[in-house]
């Protein structure tokens, strides 16, 4: 069972007894189930919430678009006192984390309880810097956060480029023989120097090499797919490959 007396009086420590008992007739209680939006940052506020049971979510919009969770609210702590305090719209959004009973005052009778005694600004005040301290410290350990996550892309960024280049070394490595042997036997071929079983087993020694080309391009083609490389390949007509290669 909720003291709302026990509540009000934390909040209010120096009011006296009548006042305290016209808010406590005035103030309402509800509950709301979790995931409710309690209130909407950029709303305007004409209440001030103090937390019975459960815990809410304080959270802000990033110029991005996302919503940011700066902290939590437990019971026995409070929300809306500033869009009271100096009239300005909501400054973050609420929503209950679970099931959440509040007790809501209104401006009329949160301006009476200022008016009996002024020294409530004070422990608003007190609260709302400490709640500014811990955001801070929540800011500084989400720069944090993402500065090891840039860091951490980084190195893997800079591995995946070591690792790109160490296999272009290999491919280079792997292409040009095939390419060499090839070319050899081409230029064999062209100047008559391989006749009958020779001229056979050039153009075989050729298919040789053209099909181990042909299967390091499909690897190329492989890790390429795999968003490792991208090489901007275009169409050719395979004659007038061959056609330069003899002429070489």
């Amino acid at each position: 069972m909720v003291d709302m007396t026990k509540l009000l009086r934390h909040i209010f420590p120096d009011v006296n007894e009548d006042i305290l008992g016209a808010i406590l007739r005035l103030a309402r209680k509800k509950t709301y189930s979790a995931g409710t939006v309690l209130c909407r940052e950029g709303d305007s506020g004409n209440t001030f919430y103090l937390i019975a049971e459960g815990r809410v979510q304080y959270s802000k919009r990033m110029p991005n678009g996302e919503e940011h969770v700066m902290r939590f609210g437990e019971a026995g702590s409070f929300f809306g006192e500033m869009s009271l305090l100096h009239d300005t719209p909501r400054s973050a959004t609420v929503t209950a984390v679970e099931d959440t009973t509040v007790i809501e005052i209104d401006r009329n009778i949160f301006e009476i309880a200022l008016d009996q005694n002024p020294r409530i600004v004070m422990t608003l005040m007190r609260t709302l810097i400490e709640r500014m301290r811990a955001n801070d410290a929540q800011a500084l350990a989400d720069l944090q956060a993402e500065k090891e996550k840039v860091e951490q892309a980084y190195e893997e960024l800079r591995y995946q480029e070591q690792r790109r280049n160490e296999f272009l070394d290999t491919m280079a490595h792997e292409l040009r023989t095939p390419l060499t042997a090839a070319k050899g036997y081409i230029q064999l071929i062209k100047s008559g120097a391989m006749q009958g079983p020779a001229l056979t087993m050039g153009i075989d020694k050729i298919n040789v090499a053209f099909n181990r080309i042909i299967s390091l391009v499909n690897d190329l083609l492989f890790v390429q797919e795999m968003a490792l490389l991208d090489f901007g390949f275009s169409q050719v007509e395979i004659t007038d490959v061959l056609n330069e290669a003899l002429d070489t």
